[in-house]
């Protein structure tokens, strides 16, 4: 009788470190490296290019063929997608030349399409046919766009006023937090962003566990690059990071009142999302992961969710440091709405004090004795409730000297002291200090989200960064102003969180 012959191959071997570093072992976890750099692209050169105005690029992974992926690639040109960047796992039949004609027959031959490994390409990576070759092959009919390194494993890229790296951290390669430092290092563009397919688990809200190590993600922070992944077949997307090991994060911001997170970018602080819904499948979320406090938008097949992109549009509103971002998906449906500011620094905020001896509250059709007002320890009392008369709180603040033509937003914050109904409404108005008849148009300040104006919260009034080119266009510096709050209905007291009212001006 013959012996049975066992062969064992071993593609590639990923493991996770005790420190969490992520190693590949493997004869096949190796491939083409390959530089495309111009001989003269330097930093100051890559930094000095920044985004054509409305540059659109859309983000997802996790394709698989047929029509659902077709709808998502058909949507991204009808949005007018300039760039897709696919985070991983293309076809799921291990069918390069599949892959390959659903874009090209798609979106078309030349378009830049980028993309990272994910673990279902690995069996069909290599070899002249297989997707390392063809991405390849297509990053030559790109016009400039520069890279190098390993494609989609460890690969660097200069393109459009971005610098990227396209990340096999988990499925393919090692040292990708070092060639992450190193390129970011090198070339310190305006945007930057980091694309791999895996995730850490709590970074997604679906099934997947740790599989990449927190390394990369901070990695990414500390420059202040953008983190896109996919894997997991749902969408989510985090609040502000300051640090992904210990999931410390920064509350929502919402700093022009136009109901999209602002999400303030910079070196040691970043945003990170999962954008799975390529077409393959759709998952429901798992163990309330999509609960956890810095997860600020999810959509998942409990939520009827369809497939779709996340799709941020660049150097808007005059500013190639802004993007608007929209996670939308083949029905219409829209499931999240964020704004992107880029900071080398992180915002300056003037604090100004309120003088006590200034504060002055005028009543109609109430008594005295019903208003407890404490101007030395700084309380002051808002009229936010319903029915009743109505009352003026008029604040001052002075020694702001600010260049009024630098004011980027402008809000007054104060710690609320009691629960506000829903639908309770103030308005505001700005004016020079001592001159009442300078007054600006008013703003709505509405308290309709509920658990926003809840008793021991800060609540933030909208941008009124407006109002200011009303008050101080012939002034050089914005010295002293006063605040004229109007309401209706039962007095609430309020203090700020420095013990007396804050306005808090972020300049540019």
């Amino acid at each position: 009788m013959k012996s049975a012959t066992w062969v064992l191959v071993v593609a590639c071997v990923v493991v996770v470190g005790w420190s969490g570093e992520v190693l590949s072992f493997g004869g096949n976890c190796g491939g083409q490296w390959f530089d495309t750099r111009s001989e003269h692209t330097g930093r100051q050169a890559v930094h000095d290019v920044i985004p054509d105005p409305g540059f659109k690029a859309a983000f997802f992974g996790d394709q698989g063929l047929g029509d659902n992926p077709r709808r998502v690639l058909e949507m991204a040109v009808a949005w007018g997608a300039d760039m897709i960047v696919h985070a991983g796992d293309f076809d799921y039949s291990s069918n390069p030349a599949a892959f390959q004609a659903l874009v090209d027959e798609t979106v078309g031959e030349d378009f830049p399409y980028f993309a990272t490994i994910g673990n279902h390409d690995l069996h069909a990576w290599s070899g002249r046919s297989g997707y390392e070759a063809q991405l390849i092959s297509r990053l030559a009919r790109i016009p400039g766009a520069e890279c190098w390194g390993e494609y989609g494993v460890n690969m660097g890229c200069i393109y459009k006023g971005f610098v990227f790296v396209l990340s096999g951290v988990g499925t393919r390669g090692n040292s990708h937090d070092t060639f992450i430092d190193r390129t970011f290092s090198d070339y310190n563009a305006m945007w930057k962003f980091c694309h791999w397919h895996k995730n850490q688990r709590f970074f997604q809200v679906g099934g997947k566990s740790d599989e990449t190590g927190y390394e990369v993600y901070d990695a990414c922070r500390r420059h202040g690059a953008v983190i896109a992944t996919a894997h997991e077949h749902s969408y989510s997307r985090t609040r502000l990071i300051t640090n992904f090991a210990t999931q410390e994060y920064e509350e929502r911001a919402d700093v022009d009142g136009d109901g999209r997170e602002d999400l303030f970018v910079a070196p040691g602080q970043t945003v990170a999302w999962c954008s799975g819904l390529g077409g393959k499948s759709i998952r429901p979320a798992r163990d309330n992961l999509q609960n956890n406090p810095w997860i600020a938008a999810w959509a998942t097949s409990d939520r009827d969710v369809d497939y779709g992109f996340l799709g941020c549009e660049f150097n808007v509103d005059g500013r190639p440091d802004r993007a608007h971002c929209t996670f939308g998906d083949i029905r219409g449906a829209f499931w999240d709405n964020f704004t992107i500011h880029l900071n080398t620094q992180a915002p300056r905020e003037v604090e100004a004090q309120c003088v006590g001896a200034h504060t002055e509250v005028q009543i109609s059709r109430l008594e005295q004795e019903e208003l407890v007002l404490r101007t030395d320890d700084g309380d002051v009392l808002l009229a936010a409730g319903q029915g009743a008369g109505p009352v003026t709180t008029v604040l001052r603040f002075e020694e702001l000297n600010v260049d009024p033509t630098r004011v980027e937003t402008l809000h007054l914050q104060v710690l609320g002291m009691a629960d506000i109904k829903a639908g309770a409404e103030l308005s505001i108005r700005l004016r020079p200090a001592g001159s009442s008849g300078e007054e600006s148009d008013p703003i709505a300040w509405r308290m309709d989200v509920l658990g926003d104006y809840d008793k021991g919260e800060v609540w933030v009034s909208p941008n009124l960064a407006s109002l200011v080119p009303q008050v101080a266009a012939s002034r050089p510096t914005l010295d002293a102003v006063e605040i004229v709050i109007q309401g209706r209905g039962e007095h609430t007291p309020v203090y700020s969180v420095q013990n007396s009212p804050c306005l808090a001006p972020t300049l540019y």
